[in-house]
């Protein structure tokens, strides 16, 4: 049976090797730093690169805490560019029970990335933090799109970064629980897959104050698990998601997307930059109805607005998209089984229609789409009554026909 290693970094002067029976690990420390609980380290490394390169297969390489540094001991300070070309070795922070280990690269980090990815490697307990140079990537990913290549993200936070994770052609990287939060620049994508990459895969990962996820290129992400994106910064209209250049992304199972605005789901989005709002920042009317068939229209949840890429609706397409309203919206005279998927335009509400709804989870599914440059929400909509009556009512007189008196020229 082969002998497990593990491989902990440490900032010490000396290469320690010490050959035990089930571990192996490399310490990455300044002097007086410890992996305290984390086994025995039978392999010490006096950067992290130099761990990296020590690791083989099953390997685990532990990054330690530098608890000479009482200001703060979580921050551990890496080279700003840093190669991992290794299949098959996991990089776990060590943690005191409270904190994760925190990685900032030296000068603000690199363009082409701190960490550059070609090969097999989970993280975990790990916040990567100021990559916050013009530019600067902190994780680079590419790996020529082999199948026997997965990276994996558990239990990560990414913090003041310019773009926290750029994935060039590869396949099978994952998120999963991890944080996106406070980008330096807002306009920068926290996740940036493009050049064909697939199965971009994210599942309880939240994105606070900074650019949601971006697919470009003919790129395909799933949504595996809820998704959450918040920009508290921003009062109004904020991008959600963008899916360009012809990538595809979906939902799988029941998960959904939440914003500061609301919650929805949907299936196969192609060419499409989703952002939601508050209606009340939006101009659009909640309740003017854009059709005479309809005496009552009301806006039951917060909008949506779908723009195909270059505002072309037709090189944009959406399966579906289910939306989750607020029941206490729906006043007087309206009940669930009037909403409807509605569209805004600049007469009012029309309705688009629903393939479903659920009254109990207060949800309203439509699709496909055809028009996709619009704001659209979840509306109730009343139908305008039939009327009837006398003339000048609006409605049709009855017609009274007679029979005629018939005779014959014969009779007398």
């Amino acid at each position: 049976m082969n002998m497990l290693k593990n491989v902990v970094l440490s900032l010490a002067l000396l290469l320690v090797l010490v050959t035990v029976t089930f571990a192996a690990e490399v310490a990455f420390l300044t002097p007086g730093s410890n992996c305290t609980g984390m086994g025995i380290y039978a392999l010490n490394a006096s950067d992290l690169q130099e761990a990296i390169d020590m690791a083989s297969q099953g390997d685990t390489v532990v990054i330690c805490q530098n608890t000479t540094v009482a200001a703060n001991p979580n921050v551990v300070h890496i080279a700003s560019q840093i190669f991992v070309n290794k299949s098959g070795i996991e990089i776990v922070g060590s943690s005191n029970g409270t904190d994760r280990v925190v990685l900032e690269p030296v000068n603000g980090g690199s363009g082409f990335g701190t960490l550059i990815i070609n090969g097999s490697v989970l993280f975990r307990n790990i916040t990567f933090s100021n990559s916050s140079a013009a530019n600067s990537v902190f994780i680079h990913i590419q790996t020529n799109n082999s199948a026997d290549m997965m990276v994996n993200f558990t239990n990560v936070s990414f913090f003041n970064n310019t773009m926290s994770v750029r994935i060039v052609n590869s396949s099978n990287v994952s998120f999963t629980g991890v944080r996106f939060e406070n980008g330096t620049t807002l306009g920068a994508a926290s996740i940036l897959a493009g050049n064909d990459s697939r199965g971009i895969n994210l599942s309880l990962v939240n994105f606070t104050n900074v650019t949601g996820p971006v697919f470009t290129n003919g790129s395909t992400g799933n949504i595996v698990g809820n998704i959450r994106i918040l920009n508290s910064s921003s009062s109004g209209q904020y991008t959600v998601l963008r899916v360009l250049n012809g990538s595809t992304l979906t939902t799988a199972g029941s998960s959904t997307v939440a914003t500061e605005h609301m919650t929805f789901t949907f299936s196969n989005m192609r060419n499409l930059t989703v952002e939601t709002t508050f209606q009340s920042s939006s101009g659009v009317d909640a309740q003017r109805c854009g059709s005479a068939l309809f005496q009552g229209c009301q806006l039951v949840s917060e909008l949506i607005r779908l723009q195909g890429e270059g505002g072309i609706a037709t090189a944009a397409t959406l399966d579906s998209l289910t939306i989750y309203y607020n029941s206490s919206k729906l006043t007087s005279g309206f009940t669930a089984t009037e909403v409807y998927v509605g569209l805004s335009g600049d007469a009012g509400w029309s309705q688009l229609g629903r393939t479903s709804y659920d009254a109990g989870a207060n949800t309203v599914t439509y699709g496909p789409y055809n028009s996709l440059n619009s704001y659209y929400g979840a509306v109730g909509f009343v139908q305008a009554s039939s009327s009837t009556g006398t003339s000048g009512s609006g409605a049709t007189d009855s017609l009274t026909i007679s029979e005629p008196e018939l005779t014959c020229p014969d009779n007398t």
